[in-house]
């Protein structure tokens, strides 16, 4: 995945929108048709801004962060967009996808490790990292667009020099 027309491009096709949630419940069809128009006529824009974002990161600037998880809605990305902290004490609660358990996911300075309690036992085990080399699809890119960057934490968050 790179900064192009990749998300912007997506917007148009049809089916995309099919569960789009508003305040009031799901959006009706014709909502949906219009929703899709305007997000289509911004597609260029949006990915003209995915251009001048990934530009804007190989310059290394103080606000590193706020446009990378920027790219990451340009494209697509919602969740990573987000949920990225930057991998410095970053802590997410989720469910086990096996037994649905609550786990909490801990990133950072801190220890990487999940936590979760069973009963009064609180369970702690070590995270095993992927290699950089093991990753795909959107976490390949993230990884790869923060070792260009020189953007050592969050690289290393990501997937960890191994040891």
């Amino acid at each position: 995945m790179a900064a192009t027309t990749t998300g912007a491009a997506r917007w148009s096709r049809p089916g995309h929108l099919e569960r789009v949630q508003c305040p009031g419940g799901e959006l009706g069809a014709h909502a949906r048709l219009q929703v899709r128009r305007r997000l289509a006529d911004c597609a260029g824009a949006v990915a003209e801004f995915g251009v001048v974002l990934d530009r804007h990161l190989r310059s290394r600037p103080a606000d590193y962060l706020v446009s990378f998880r920027a790219l990451l809605a340009v494209e697509e990305e919602y969740h990573w967009a987000n949920a990225l902290e930057g991998f410095e004490d970053d802590i997410h609660h989720v469910d086990c996808p096996h037994c649905g358990m609550g786990v909490t996911i801990a990133v950072g300075g801190f220890g990487c490790y999940p936590e979760a309690w069973d009963g009064g036992e609180r369970m702690r085990r070590d995270l095993r990292p992927a290699a950089a080399e093991d990753l795909t699809g959107t976490g390949r890119w993230m990884h790869q667009v923060a070792v260009r960057d020189g953007q050592e934490v969050l690289a290393n968050g990501i997937a960890p020099p191994l040891r």
